[in-house]
């Protein structure tokens, strides 16, 4: 349990940062490039750490297939909308929508898994929403494309949460390296004939041979694969999904501290109000 809220935050952390720097790389490359290359690069640093772990673990047809479909949906899918979201509505106006995933994801596992949560549980989820809300609702204004990128980014919600839910059960009986590198795999796969006719390819090369660009991407890819993929399915192994889906909704908390760092933008009254009610609901989590 301690180590499942452990690896949601830090899975949160990870996904603030990288929205960030990828809201900077998204400007240069188009969204299923991106994804691409990610996928491809987070393959290799997952099988380079299965040669840490012990390798890959066998795991049966069903769970390969479950595993695989989940790569597909919630990577291969939901990830180029992600991208394709962040374009258009940037770092902070995007992850106030993705906050609605958490609620979703947490319905879903009542429906389908059957999953309970306790009242304090409800408490500490109502406040870190709340949180989260209050502290970016007022950046939804002013943005170009808004409506194109909420489109996008409604569907990468429903695509994140159903590749949670398919995952869940295989996650009892199959090590979060194993899954996140099957998952990975499944995606760079799908994505090949698509990538391979794609228009743009020479515009991607050479975006790529810019070595800022590159640098950050790959930084950002490890931190990602590392932290973001690779914790929030070891945060699905040891929390039920609603729990972990909405730890990490602490996400544009994260996002927040990051922009101001990064970007140099200001943190504003309400921002801090909202980062603290979010963390005292994180509290009442970890505690009760």
């Amino acid at each position: 349990m301690d180590f499942g809220i452990f690896a949601a935050l830090i899975s949160a952390a990870s996904w603030g940062l990288g929205t960030v720097i990828f809201e900077k790389i998204s400007k240069k490359l188009p969204a299923a490039e991106i994804t691409f290359i990610k996928s491809t690069l987070s393959v290799i640093l997952l099988f380079t750490l299965t040669l840490f772990t012990g390798g890959l673990q066998a795991v049966g047809l069903r769970q390969l297939t479950l595993l695989a479909l989940s790569g597909i949906v919630g990577i291969t899918l939901g990830d180029t909308l992600f991208f394709m979201s962040l374009k258009n509505l940037g770092a902070k106006t995007q992850v106030l929508f993705f906050m609605l995933g958490q609620i979703f994801t947490a319905v879903l596992s009542f429906l389908i898994l059957g999953e309970k949560i306790t009242l304090s549980q409800c408490l500490g989820m109502a406040l870190i929403l709340s949180g989260v809300g209050f502290s970016i609702f007022d950046k939804t204004n002013n943005q170009e494309n808004k409506i194109k990128g909420i489109i996008c980014s409604v569907g990468a919600i429903i695509c994140f949460s159903m590749s949670y839910i398919m995952i869940k059960d295989v996650m009892e009986d199959v090590d979060s390296v194993t899954a996140s590198f099957y998952r990975m795999s499944s995606c760079t796969v799908a994505m090949l004939p698509g990538v391979f006719f794609a228009k743009k390819r020479e515009n991607v090369v050479s975006a790529l041979k810019d070595k800022k660009t590159s640098l950050l991407f790959m930084i950002n890819v490890i931190v990602i694969t590392y932290g973001g993929f690779l914790m929030s399915v070891a945060a699905i192994k040891y929390l039920n999904v609603a729990l972990a889906s909405i730890l990490t909704a602490t996400e544009p908390i994260f996002t927040l501290v990051f922009v101001y760092f990064i970007n140099k933008e200001k943190i504003k009254l309400r921002e801090i109000i909202g980062c603290v009610t979010a963390f005292l609901g994180i509290t009442i989590i970890i505690l009760w």
